[in-house]
């Protein structure tokens, strides 16, 4: 029997729709992710075979500051926040 794991993330350093599709990008393609749903600064996860870990790690590396809900909230000033849009580039 598969059990759904529903991962609520809060996400810094988003503010536009190409943000919204990298990270949508890059939560799709850790494996065991069945669908995301992403908005501005969150993200709804239905992942009952992916590690939450592994999901916090693929939005770190879009360029994002991420927390699971549950966890206290991310550390604001960190410089690698927003897509290429965000921050005056191309």
């Amino acid at each position: 029997m598969s059990q759904t794991s529903l991962l609520q993330v809060r996400i810094e350093g988003m503010s536009c729709s190409h943000c919204v599709s990298l990270v949508q990008k890059a939560v799709r393609g850790v494996e065991g992710v069945r669908d995301a749903v992403v908005r501005v600064g969150r993200a709804d996860v239905e992942a009952p075979n992916a590690a939450a870990d592994e999901v916090i790690r693929a939005i770190e590396r879009a360029g994002f500051v991420a927390a699971l809900v549950k966890e206290p909230a991310p550390q604001s000033g960190n410089e690698k926040k927003g897509c290429g849009c965000c921050r005056g580039g191309a």
